[in-house]
């Protein structure tokens, strides 16, 4: 992590990881870590004075960054524009992803689609939830499931492992199952929370179990977010299957804002990769 200061008071703080790839220096994100950017203090006055000061204490991080062949960071909801990392010879994207505000249960049921909410009720019907404390148990139904649909894992299993337990531990984090008539489990999610949302980070079930076991564990967790205050981030958008899931939910499309620099070998390689990607395609 970097750190800049003004008299004396540190202001503005942004974490990195660094990865080696082909003998290559990357600063990407961490494994369960979606959402990571600069944080700024932006002390006091008008709009436009705190902007400058923003821009000025991000621009001071950004220079202290290592150098690296490709950066990639998708930034928290508390950053609200590049700006800074443009002028810096950045480029800019922006992803989005779902957020339930805090409200009353019955507020959020309410706003659901009828689709989602009777999925809820059939699930509750057949499928018990209950909260697993296990991360290795976990962790191996997940890999197990992907196994089960000819995928493999991308995650490093005990780097997951090590999270959750510690999530768990600190008492931010929570395994939700959905367990069958005979106690086997049918889908569970992985969610962790700080002071102000709950994320939404793993997901799991096993084949042939149906949607609605997921949307019965998300239910769940997204009670438990607003019954804390939190606001409930389903942590990005991946597939257009997944807009309209989470659209079924009532909730809101928020941006995330992105900055990428790729140096000119690592732009080179991705081309590569693309193009070899393109031609694999043409078999299919």
């Amino acid at each position: 992590m970097i750190e800049t200061r003004h008299q004396g008071r540190v202001v503005g703080r942004m974490p990195y990881y660094l990865t080696r790839r082909l003998g290559y220096v990357e600063c990407t994100m961490p494994t369960l870590t979606d959402f990571l950017g600069p944080a700024t203090d932006d002390g006091e006055g008008s709009a436009n004075t705190r902007f400058l000061r923003r821009l000025a204490i991000t621009r001071d991080l950004i220079h202290q960054l290592p150098q690296a062949a490709y950066f990639y960071q998708k930034f928290h909801r508390g950053v609200t524009d590049t700006l800074a990392f443009q002028g810096e010879g950045y480029e800019s994207s922006v992803q989005f992803t779902h957020e339930i505000a805090p409200q009353p249960q019955a507020a959020i049921w309410a706003g659901m689609r009828d689709k989602t909410r009777n999925m809820v009720r059939k699930a509750d019907r057949v499928f018990t939830c209950v909260t697993e404390d296990d991360p290795e148990r976990y962790t191996r139904f997940y890999t197990d499931n992907l196994a089960g649909e000819g995928r493999r894992n991308l995650l490093d299993e005990r780097t997951c492992q090590a999270l959750i337990a510690a999530s768990l531990a600190r008492g931010c984090g929570r395994i939700y199952c959905a367990r069958q008539p005979d106690g086997s489990p049918a889908a569970a999610i992985f969610c962790a929370w700080d002071q102000s949302a709950f994320y939404y980070l793993m997901s799991t079930r096993r084949p042939g179990s149906g949607n609605s076991t997921t949307t019965l564990l998300l239910w769940k967790a997204i009670c438990d977010a607003t019954s804390r205050g939190l606001m409930f981030d389903f942590d990005g958008v991946g597939t257009s299957g997944a807009v309209l899931f989470y659209a079924g939910f009532g909730a809101a499309i928020r941006p995330r804002y992105i900055a990428t620099k790729a140096g000119k070998l690592s732009t080179f390689l991705m081309a590569i990769r693309r193009h070899l990607i393109m031609e694999k395609s043409k078999f299919f």
